[in-house]
């Protein structure tokens, strides 16, 4: 291999590596939530889950979950106008 084939060879690699670490630029990097580091739940989405399944068992096939959810948000305010 003659000198210019080395360092052909060099620079190719070189463009390589140069092409991998831009393919990651900018990216960041997920986080992996552990068990240990879930959040705990906030009143609001306490006061969302027990009201959703209680609408899911009263209301049975007629639930519909956009329209408990939104009826959701309307109670947990008047909630927090009454207290």
């Amino acid at each position: 291999m003659t000198d210019n084939e080395a360092r052909i060879k060099t620079l190719e690699n070189e463009v390589s590596e140069l092409k991998s670490a831009l393919a990651s630029f900018g990216k960041k990097p997920r986080r992996k939530r552990n068990d240990d580091t879930k959040k705990t739940p906030t009143p609001y989405n306490l006061f969302v889950q027990k009201f959703l399944t209680e609408q899911k068992k009263d209301l049975g096939d007629k639930y519909n979950h956009a329209e408990a959810f939104k009826q959701a948000a309307i109670e947990w305010k008047k909630q927090k106008e009454s207290n």
